[in-house]
């Protein structure tokens, strides 16, 4: 159960219809909610099948879209798209190496100055399970798959790979692997400049142990280090109640646990972003969204407001992503029936925030259904599915 709760909580899917070159002014008008103009923006028409977008990213004038492009007989491959004028996208050549890399779907997507660095995967083999690669693009170049050995993501003690962050130090990837206590536990793999990750899943602190079991949900790359956001299930706990937990580290290869103020309900961190000269995570506190800050070593954090109303039975507590504008964080969730977003800072009150379309959160037969954001400058990137069609959308704060 907690293995299906992690990769519900993990994995960003987004499936995006191709909406051609035209682009469609929409401003939602819902009196209580924060107000922004958006602006449809489509991705470039391929023969071989639809836009599928999972991913976000953005560094400078460099907005990124990353999925795959889905064939009418259900085939897949990798696909990066790049815009630099919010008005159109340009398609990127990928390049693969593996078996199944040219049938990958990038689902985690960070940059880093000029580069860009991919997570994809394609169930496949005897046991269907994921088969995992990174992709590194530099500078103008094509996205091109990065070789690695089948046991650095997968083999006997795998998990599942999880979402990537990028930062001063490089980048970080956060998943779960099985540990040596035979039951899952938190992991991470680093690279300083994209080319090869280093697993680290036997680190005392990132383990689960006579503690409790260890999750690892968000992570981030600072000027001070890195830091990664989850919880413990601690042992014994009443209705596995998960209680958060932060990691920090100096060379992602050592870690240190840094245990947070708890409640009794299931509070978990599940995302975490720099923000300015701090660190900001979101995360469910039984029925509503938590707030978290602390330095930007991480080593010492506050718990802050919360936000959102409670959830229902159906829905597992997402955070699909966090965006941030200056000082202000603008948060992607879904615990009820749809997406919302929401922003607000360290304190005060958080506001809900207008989406250009309503999408639902519950898994339908066609498709996940997701919202993923995110921003530089001034400016915000959207992307929405709603299980059957997607879209891309930049938006500007009123």
């Amino acid at each position: 159960m907690r293995c299906l709760r992690w990769f519900t909580s993990f994995l960003v899917v987004m499936t995006t219809l191709s909406l051609g070159a035209c682009t469609a002014e929409r401003t939602a008008v819902a009196p209580s909610e924060v107000r922004i103009s958006w602006r449809a923006v489509g991705l470039p028409s391929d023969p071989r099948g639809r836009d599928v977008v999972r991913a976000t990213a953005a560094c400078g004038d460099h907005w990124y879209a990353a999925g795959a492009i889905l064939a009418p007989d259900g085939g897949t491959s990798p696909a990066l798209w790049v815009s630099t004028d919010f008005t159109s996208f340009t398609s990127v050549p990928v390049q693969a190496v593996s078996v199944y890399g040219p049938s990958n779907v990038l689902y985690g997507l960070a940059c880093r100055g000029a580069d860009v660095a991919a997570v994809g995967a394609k169930n496949g083999g005897a046991h269907g399970n994921p088969r995992t690669s990174t992709w590194l693009r530099r500078d103008d170049g094509p996205l091109r798959e990065v070789p690695a050995g089948f046991e650095l993501f997968g083999g006997p003690n795998a998990g599942f790979v999880g979402q990537l962050s990028a930062g001063p130090g490089g980048y970080l990837i956060v998943g779960a692997r099985i540990d040596a206590h035979g039951g899952p536990g938190a992991a991470v793999w680093q690279s300083a400049d994209g080319s090869t990750f280093t697993l680290v899943d036997s680190d005392p602190a990132l383990e689960s142990d006579a503690r409790g079991a260890t999750e690892v949900h968000g992570g981030v790359v600072t000027s001070h280090g890195y830091v990664s956001v989850g919880g413990i299930t601690p042992v014994g706990s009443r209705f596995a109640a998960r209680d958060p937990v932060a990691w920090r580290s100096s060379d992602a290869r050592t870690w240190q646990r840094v245990p947070l103020p708890h409640s009794a309900a299931d509070d978990v961190m599940l995302q975490v972003v720099p923000v300015g000269d701090s660190l900001l995570a979101v995360g469910s506190d039984g029925g509503r969204f938590r707030v978290w800050t602390a330095d930007a070593s991480g080593a010492r954090w506050q718990t802050g407001p919360t936000f959102g109303g409670a959830g229902d039975s159906a829905t597992v507590p997402t955070v699909s992503s966090l965006a941030v504008i200056g000082s202000t964080v603008y948060a992607v969730v879904a615990n009820s029936a749809t997406y919302e977003m929401w922003r607000g800072g360290t304190t005060g009150p958080w506001e809900r925030v207008t989406l250009p379309i309503a999408v639902p959160s519950a898994p339908v037969t066609s498709g996940p259904r997701v919202v993923s954001a995110t921003a530089s400058g001034g400016a915000m990137m959207l992307a929405t599915d709603d299980g059957r069609h997607a879209a891309v959308w930049f938006g500007h704060a009123a």
